[in-house]
């Protein structure tokens, strides 16, 4: 199953590559699904899809905007839909957001996701658990192993993993972080603030690699790039 994650994002790119979008604006931030034929686009409060089946995926192969359709996002229901969203579900075909929220007397997550197969929103669902850092959950894309669907992410500097399980619908908070680990590169005086602008990786090894970015501490002042 982690090759058919790997197998995914090869097709995505390669369909990105063959395809010219024309009178489409698609921008920055956006994350691609491919799911059952169809490339699915989510931005900020923006889902569109359009379905290949029948597409050439020949050189210069023309996709005009009447292509794509764009999915109603109810406001009665949906205040707000994050850009970093992430896919799960027992046929891996559901398009998860989960977004924190804040008023005067309360805050907390919200969690609304999208059936790619039954064409249907579910909104506010209920969940076990509670991730730590929920006010983080938008900054930064997540990564998804499609044997367990489990989705994971991961915002850098002493924050733990978070991990949700949407076979089972419970937000796990890891135990481990990488703050002595970057310690033992830089020198135990260092303090990790945040590790940002990283790569993730998911292979058949069943390991998430961290490729790349930067490291800011307080004990310098411009990020470290490794």
């Amino acid at each position: 199953m982690a090759f058919l994650l790997i197998a995914s994002f090869f097709i995505i790119s390669l369909i990105f590559n063959y395809i010219n979008f024309v009178n489409c604006s698609l921008l920055r931030g956006y994350v691609p699904f491919f799911i059952a034929d169809k490339l699915y686009y989510v931005g900020k409060n923006t889902i569109l899809y359009i379905d290949l089946v029948g597409v050439s995926l020949d050189n210069n192969t023309i996709v005009y905007a009447s292509k794509w359709v764009n999915i109603n996002i109810s406001e009665s229901n949906i205040e707000f839909l994050p850009e970093d969203s992430f896919l799960g579900g027992k046929a891996n075909d559901k398009i998860f957001f989960p977004t924190s929220f804040f008023s005067d007397n309360s805050e907390g997550l919200r969690l609304h996701a999208f059936d790619a197969t039954l064409k249907k929103w579910e909104t506010n669902i209920s969940y076990q658990g509670i991730p730590n850092d929920y006010y983080n959950l938008d900054d930064i894309n997540w990564i998804s192993y499609e044997q367990t669907s489990k989705s994971y992410l991961y915002v850098g500097g002493d924050a733990n993993l978070t991990i949700f399980d949407s076979n089972n619908l419970a937000w796990i908070n890891g135990t481990s972080n990488p703050q002595n680990l970057l310690q033992g590169i830089l020198g135990s005086s260092q303090i990790i603030v945040k590790y940002h602008s990283f790569v993730q990786v998911l292979p058949a090894s069943d390991k998430i690699f961290y490729i790349g970015g930067g490291i800011s501490g307080s004990s310098f002042g411009s990020s470290l790039t490794i």
